[in-house]
């Protein structure tokens, strides 16, 4: 318990990246990665809106939205709670808010009843890419009916790819000026990965800027060296797995 209560603070406190977390629960508990990761990551959802509905409140805001993944693999649970809202005052964990379940996805954001906001919300196919090819007001329920159960039939002519992939970190000692384009890179390589692989990454931690490249397949960081090619990136991520 203490070393969880250390744990946690120092990665909430500094920022980082929960693998260090991770490892030090797996080795303290004596557990699995995926057992040391459920508790670490499912417990860094709960402070993080544990600290959004302080935030809100400091901001009156009033109404906060449940707001859920789009892709194949978001549960019936969490699905149903897509875009619905709340008073800030009501928001409960594991009731109407995230976390709803271990390694929960969902966020929540405010709440406006504003029926002038137009925009595209991000969404994935079948090959795990995202996309924004959904209206923003567009609900999981809705979206579910209209790709998942016809076999995904984006128009290609309305998907706009996204050049951010939000199921993988990066850290670096460098400036983010001199490893950007290292990071289009990994994306790139990252975006071309089946879907299953991509799910098996989600808590992979990309090091940038190194003299090298590598991989710390037990604690999950691949090394990637400046000027790295694509397929250098995938050699790494065949490692890893």
């Amino acid at each position: 318990i203490n070393t969880l209560d250390k744990e946690l603070s120092r990665m909430v406190l500094t920022g980082e990246s929960p693998q260090r977390a991770i490892a030090n629960v797996k080795k303290a508990m004596k557990t699995s990665q995926k057992a040391a990761a459920r508790v670490v990551m499912t417990e860094q959802a709960f402070f993080t809106t544990a600290a959004q509905k302080d935030s809100y409140q400091e901001l009156d805001v009033e109404e906060y939205e449940f707001v859920c993944t789009l892709d194949k693999i978001t549960c019936e649970l969490c699905g149903a709670m897509d875009g619905k809202h709340f008073p800030i005052n009501e928001l409960e964990v594991g009731v109407n808010a995230p976390p709803m379940h271990p390694f929960c996805r969902c966020i929540t954001c405010p709440y406006f009843n504003d029926e002038f906001i137009v925009g595209k919300r991000a969404s994935r196919d079948e090959n795990g890419k995202t996309v924004y090819e959904v209206p923003e007001k567009m609900k999981y329920e809705e979206w579910k009916e209209r790709f998942i159960n016809k076999d995904f039939h984006f128009e290609e002519k309305n998907i706009e790819k996204s050049s951010i992939i939000v199921d993988i970190v990066f850290q670096s000692k460098l400036p983010n000026s001199k490893v950007m384009n290292d990071k289009k890179t990994v994306l790139k390589a990252f975006s071309e990965l089946p879907i299953k692989v991509q799910q098996k990454m989600n808590d992979v931690v990309f090091n940038m800027g190194n003299s090298g490249s590598g991989c710390d397949y037990k604690n999950g960081v691949i090394y990637v060296a400046q000027g790295a090619e694509k397929q250098d990136i995938h050699h790494e991520i065949g490692h890893l797995l």
